[in-house]
């Protein structure tokens, strides 16, 4: 995982996602330059806006009115990207994919939602995009998942162990689901499809 962190570099992300996300697809190649992110806030320190400067098209869900509409108006003239207000859960999350005529297979997923990362990622069941950024607690340590929060309304993020998830429980769910463990940051993990491990290992 260490080697990744060479190639860290910021242009709209926080801590050096933009660099690390370059170099993953320098090495597995782009199968069709999709991204999915929700969590996108207003739009900045997004890999999706990184990513739409590469030529990409993607989809955006934010379940906070407010921040939707910032990102809405900022990015309207941008016709490679969809924008869609919405609170996802484990019950509603394919169904808006399905709504917005999301590809079952894209290239990049990208989850921040300060709470409920862990079950949106398992519960999303028959889409499969080939590299997944999502964020975790640095601070966790061994396995824990904080309790799945199915309102707006109960969010309340706090930077203790306790909060989100932590590296070894999405490190377990990954390989459940199919991905390998192969980069992070002090915010996000970085999951390629297990056929792509190998390409990691030098």
């Amino acid at each position: 995982m260490k080697n990744l962190n060479e190639y860290a570099a910021s242009f709209y992300s926080q801590y050096g996602e933009d660099g690390i996300l370059y170099e993953i697809f320098r090495r597995i190649g782009a199968a069709n330059k999709i991204f999915v992110e929700f969590g996108c806030h207003n739009g900045d320190l997004s890999t999706g806006q990184f990513l739409l400067c590469c030529g990409w098209s993607g989809y955006w869900i934010e379940g906070n009115k407010k921040l939707f509409k910032i990102a809405k108006k900022k990015f309207k003239h941008e016709k490679r990207l969809k924008v869609k207000h919405s609170f996802l859960t484990i019950n509603n999350i394919e169904s808006i994919f399905v709504k917005m005529n999301i590809p079952i297979h894209f290239d990049m997923l990208s989850i921040d939602v300060d709470g409920n990362d862990y079950w949106l990622w398992n519960s999303l069941k028959h889409y499969i995009p080939r590299t997944v950024i999502i964020e975790y607690n640095s601070h966790s340590e061994g396995e824990h998942v904080s309790p799945y929060l199915e309102s707006l309304n109960k969010y309340r993020y706090e930077e203790t162990k306790e909060s989100g998830t932590s590296l070894k429980s999405l490190e377990i769910l990954g390989k459940k689901k199919g991905y390998a463990l192969i980069g992070s940051t002090q915010a996000n993990l970085f999951f390629v499809l297990e056929e792509y491990k190998k390409l990691f290992l030098q």
